[in-house]
């Protein structure tokens, strides 16, 4: 788990938070940060957002801080306290 020193609560519906890395903060601070449980029953954080197109669409939190494409597949670590 990284360095509680070195990070920043973000606030995410349902009372939750997601930790982020300080470096990592403004990256995501801007955003409205919502709470979805997946299909393995664990809980990403993600926003709304718009397609070029003006499709309303969502992207995960780790997604955004990875700049990882949607067409690719991405694995996450979930810390559970």
């Amino acid at each position: 788990m990284a360095d509680p020193r070195h990070t920043v609560l973000v606030p995410l519906t349902q009372g939750k938070f997601a930790i982020v890395d300080f470096d990592d903060y403004e990256l995501v601070k801007l955003f409205r940060w919502t709470t979805k449980l997946s299909d393995s029953k664990y809980d990403y954080a993600h926003r709304q957002t718009k397609t070029p197109e003006g499709k309303t669409t969502f992207i995960t939190m780790h997604r955004q801080l990875l700049d990882v494409p949607r067409h690719i597949r991405s694995i996450t670590k979930t810390a559970t306290p």
